[in-house]
């Protein structure tokens, strides 16, 4: 995928807690999008194409990970991402008007 080494450590750690879930018995779900689209250029019509191969696909949920809103100066970020114009790029995305507002039953 190429994720930046925040999102590959979310990746690692994803995996742990789905083990951690499962053995609990907490229902989480069954699909995740988002570190693919971390720091690339992408576009509503990207975000609902990710969503809509993982429902093609058999999920019956898919959670979408996204972290929006404004870059922080450098010096007062905790990680890269936190820093990053990113952030700004998923809230335009995110409040884009054709992003529809959808719900399956």
């Amino acid at each position: 995928l190429g994720l930046c080494s925040t999102c590959e450590m979310a990746r690692e750690e994803a995996k742990v807690a789905a083990n951690v879930f499962a053995d609990k018995g907490i229902v989480f779900a069954d699909r995740f999008v988002g570190l693919s689209l971390c720091g690339g250029a992408y576009s509503a019509e990207k975000l609902l194409s990710a969503v809509d191969s993982q429902l093609q696909s058999g999920a019956k949920s898919c959670e979408i990970m996204v972290h929006p809103g404004f870059a922080s100066a450098k010096s007062c970020a905790w990680d890269d991402f936190d820093a990053s114009a990113a952030r700004e790029s998923e809230l335009r995305v995110l409040m884009a008007a054709r992003l529809p507002l959808r719900r399956r039953v």
